[in-house]
């Protein structure tokens, strides 16, 4: 918004709007700010009436901005003015204002409010150093606002990835432990066919005897054909199975281990009822 529209803004609010704690406006000044804002002097005032009309406001607007450009007109340099509102509660004292600045390109003297002397550039150096203290923290604020907003993201990722790589480890946990189970289990089955293989091994020296004792030899070992081997082999595991009888099981089970009765029992229990079979 446009200085003229403020200030006219402010008027109006001084002027129409009737205040409990003051009252209402009784003169509106128009005066000039040296430096430390301390006014230098009066350049204008108007008395209030109880009933303002409505062009009342524009007729000193008017005034008030022609009076101020003719000052700086003739102050040059950069200017500072005050518009001040008395009210009849505190008739000696301003209770409100509104401060503008005017600039001037001529050259410019002791009166202005930014001269160039020592006290001009420190005051000029007072309200630059304002700006750049203003854009610095809203600068800083922002900065803070993205490290905080990043910050919060590198936040959740890390937690997801710290899930993402617990639950990882427990899959692996998992797929060792199967695999431990697998490698038990395949080294109990190799201890057993190791087991089983020694018995038939056995029993496999022992067929040719039985077969030239069966077949009344003279004591000469016959060569014998894997064919002839496997069937004195299931002859012999059958004879036994069908011999055992529940005593003697019985009897077993307190010498052998568990492992050897297992072991016993895979061999013979395929041949049960064999010789009957064959005798049938």
């Amino acid at each position: 918004m446009k200085r003229k529209e403020t200030l006219e803004t402010w008027l109006r609010q001084q002027i129409f709007i009737h205040r409990e704690d003051v009252g209402h406006c009784i003169k509106i000044e128009l005066g000039h700010l040296a430096l430390g804002g301390k006014k230098s002097g009066e350049l204008y005032f108007c008395k209030v009436p109880e009933d303002p009309e409505e062009g009342f406001v524009s007729t000193l607007l008017t005034t008030i901005e022609d009076l101020s450009q003719a000052d700086v007109e003739g102050l040059g340099g950069v200017q500072t003015y005050a518009v001040f509102a008395y009210f009849e509660d505190k008739p000696t004292r301003p209770t409100a204002r509104y401060v503008f600045k005017l600039r001037d390109e001529s050259e410019a003297n002791e009166l202005e409010s930014e001269p160039p002397s020592k006290e001009g550039i420190t005051a000029q150096l007072m309200r630059h150093n304002e700006a750049i203290m203003r854009s610095s923290s809203i600068a800083q604020a922002q900065v803070m606002n993205a490290l905080v907003t990043s910050l919060q993201r590198l936040s959740e990722q890390n937690e997801q990835m710290s899930a993402e790589k617990l639950e990882s480890l427990k899959t692996m946990e998992e797929l060792y432990s199967h695999r431990h189970e697998r490698e038990l289990e395949l080294l109990e089955s190799q201890a057993k066919q190791e087991r089983i293989d020694k018995v038939v091994g056995k029993l496999d020296l022992l067929a040719p005897v039985l077969i030239n004792k069966l077949g009344g030899g003279n004591g000469e070992q016959k060569q014998l054909t894997d064919g002839n081997q496997n069937s004195v082999r299931d002859a012999m595991l059958g004879g036994l199975a069908n011999s055992i009888t529940p005593e003697q099981l019985s009897k077993l089970q307190g010498v052998f281990s568990d492992e050897q009765m297992a072991t016993l029992l895979e061999l013979v229990t395929p041949h049960l009822n064999t010789e009957s079979k064959n005798d049938g």
